[in-house]
């Protein structure tokens, strides 16, 4: 599982205690199979193992296997574990060590060293104690039997040890697993842990993000399964880089390949854990196959809407203002832009109004000023260049200035024309005997001549459909 992995310190001091605990042991027993002392019932120690089971930090013991566990020795420091002295405690003089074992554990505790006897195997387990002074302690107990000649068992020796607070601080790291496990478990981001390449564990973000069916569809799968090909030597070098700093991978992009088919893109974390030298790799997942998506489609949309401003026949420019200055410089144009104010393509990015309209700046000016004040885009004619300019202005979402311009020389030349046209011939209508009315459609002007009321009695406007 992922969380052994944030607690390996623990495990390794745990590691040596234990392997301190066994050697001690190991000792011990070898005094009482060995020495030429083991059958006085003095029970004394020689003076290299007397010095080393006095001086283990727990409680060394001897006992029967009986109801009371009656102690036949005790090293001197087990007062230091459960208050009572070795005089106090030996042959059950004051306690026995039934009565200091907490009562909720006592059978377990008998039900365990009956196995233990049955398989003639090493024993350990833990369980609580009440000191005499009333204090309640976790201890840990490893121990064997020693047989007698017949095969009965005729004592029980081994250690006792406190582990009050190595169990306090595992009370704490379990809350604290707990915890952890509630936020991977329930977080949106996907996360998965590998070793080797090996995925030994997903979160449910993980399942629902590669779209499987449960998270065994997942485990035991190589990374490599999961990743694009394109991707591959990126993610074998990104891995290499964990292993050879020891540090984590700054997010990167990948694409993964779904359990439906579809691909999945992400922005991609790693950070490396070791647990007695070997190497797992947790990864954490940001989804934005969305994301993605979407600045695809903006960016088509873009790419179609510059295409479409660059073949427009208006001239389109787009201004920012140059610093704290009220002057303004081009930014953006399309090719329509430069055509219509020289007849010709050349550059005029960076221009300004100044350098772009010459003598009609001020007229310009005056147009962008109407739009600023305005909200609104304005549109006025002006002279440039003995032609005549369409000048639209209004201000973007950004506030940047848009001009957009066209040339209607040749309209205004064509309408001065039509103008003259309809004017002589309002001449001729009025100056003829005739009665002549003539209807404009499109503008709705009525054009009648003097002789209309005289010739046909009433107004032109009743003619009128």
């Amino acid at each position: 599982m992922i969380f052994p992995y944030f607690f390996s310190v623990l495990n390794i001091v745990l590691y040596i205690i234990l392997s301190i605990t066994t050697l001690v042991f190991g000792l011990f027993a070898f005094y009482f199979h060995h020495s030429s002392r083991y059958k006085k019932e003095s029970l004394n120690l020689n003076e290299d193992y007397s010095s080393l089971v006095e001086n283990y930090a727990g409680m060394a013991y001897r006992c029967l296997n009986d109801e009371f566990w009656t102690m036949k020795f005790l090293s001197q420091k087990s007062a230091d574990l459960i208050g009572y002295t070795p005089e106090e405690v030996i042959d059950n003089k004051v306690i026995s060590f039934e009565e200091i074992i907490m009562p909720r554990y006592r059978k377990e505790l008998r039900d365990k060293w009956h196995i233990a006897i049955q398989l003639k195997s090493d024993f350990i387990s833990e369980y609580q104690i009440k000191t005499k002074s009333g204090i309640v302690k976790w201890v840990q107990e490893t121990g064997h039997v020693i047989y007698g000649k017949n095969g009965i068992p005729e004592y029980i020796e081994g250690f006792i040890r406190d582990i009050t607070e190595e169990h306090e601080i595992a009370i704490k790291e379990k809350k604290s697993e707990g915890k952890y496990r509630n936020l991977i478990e329930t977080i949106q981001d996907p996360i998965f842990i590998d070793e080797e390449g090996i995925l030994i564990y997903v979160n449910p973000a993980c399942v629902r993000f590669f779209r499987a069916k449960s998270e065994a569809d997942l485990l035991g799968k190589h990374v490599v399964d999961i990743i694009l090909p394109e991707y591959l030597q990126f993610y074998r070098d990104r891995y290499d880089r964990l292993s050879r700093t020891k540090l984590p991978n700054p997010r990167a992009d990948y694409a993964f390949l779904r359990f439906d088919g579809t691909i999945a893109y992400a922005e991609v974390s790693s950070s490396p854990h070791f647990d007695n030298g070997d190497m797992s790799v947790h990864v954490l997942i940001y989804d934005i196959t969305e994301k993605k998506f979407r600045t695809e489609q903006l960016r088509r949309i873009q790419k179609r809407n510059r295409d479409l401003i660059l073949q427009m026949s208006e001239g389109i420019g787009i201004f920012n203002q140059i610093g704290d200055s009220k002057e303004k410089q081009l930014i953006y144009a399309n090719r329509s832009f430069a055509k219509i104010l020289y007849g010709s393509q050349r550059k005029v990015i960076g221009q300004t109004l100044l350098g772009l309209f010459g003598d009609s700046t001020n007229q310009v000016q005056l147009v962008i000023a109407s739009a600023f004040d305005q909200q609104l885009q304005t549109t006025q004619q002006i002279p440039f260049d003995n032609r005549v300019l369409q000048v639209k202005a209004f201000f973007n979402d950004d506030n940047e200035l848009v001009l957009m311009i066209a040339d209607i020389t040749d309209l205004v030349h064509y309408e001065s024309k039509l103008m003259q046209e309809r004017n002589r011939l309002q001449t001729i209508i009025k100056g003829t005997n005739t009665a002549i009315w003539e209807l404009d459609w499109a503008s709705g002007i009525l054009i009648v001549n003097d002789r209309w009321k005289e010739i046909v009695g009433y107004p032109p406007e009743a003619v009128l459909p």
